[in-house]
């Protein structure tokens, strides 16, 4: 097999053996971005994150969707 087949299937193996941690990494970076623009585009980043850990759970097997995180008050 080339190395250009061999990409995809080592990726999802990564994706499928550490989905929970990349999530928590997207969930980290939007509260970063959240805070860094002060919280004007709140929603935009929430649904950004919400399509990119769906993406992951769909590589990762999952065909239920995540859940989206609860916001806290500021």
């Amino acid at each position: 097999m080339t190395a250009s087949g061999q990409a995809p299937s080592e990726a999802e193996d990564l994706v499928e053996k550490h989905d929970e941690q990349i999530k928590e990494g997207i969930d980290k970076l939007a509260d970063f971005l959240d805070d860094k623009t002060g919280h004007k585009h709140a929603d935009k980043i929430d649904q950004g994150a919400e399509q990119a850990k769906n993406l992951i759970d769909k590589l990762a097997g999952d065909d239920k969707p995540s859940k989206p995180k609860p916001k806290p008050t500021p």
